[in-house]
C-alpha cells in the first residue's frame, strides 16, 4: 500500500479576500492575513471566519470542511 500524495495548495491573491485557496484544482476557500498576526479562514460566505497560525494550518483545515 502507498501513501496518498499529499495535497497541493495554491493562493491565488484576491482584492478582497486576501488569498483564494484551491486543494489541487478544487476550490476550497479563502485565508486572510489579520492585524493579529493571525490567518483567518473562510470556507464560504455563510460560516464565520476562524484564526489558524499559518495560512497552510489554514488552507488545511479548509480542505477539510470542503474538500
Amino acid at each position: 500500500m502507498t501513501d496518498p500524495k499529499p495535497i497541493r495548495f495554491t493562493f491565488e491573491q484576491h482584492p478582497n479576500v486576501g488569498y483564494v485557496v484551491y486543494a489541487g484544482n478544487d476550490h476550497v476557500g479563502s485565508v486572510q492575513k489579520r492585524d493579529d498576526g493571525k490567518w483567518w479562514a473562510r470556507p464560504n460566505y455563510i460560516d464565520p471566519q476562524t484564526s489558524w497560525p499559518t495560512r497552510q494550518a489554514a488552507a488545511e483545515e479548509l480542505h477539510r470542511i470542503n474538500g
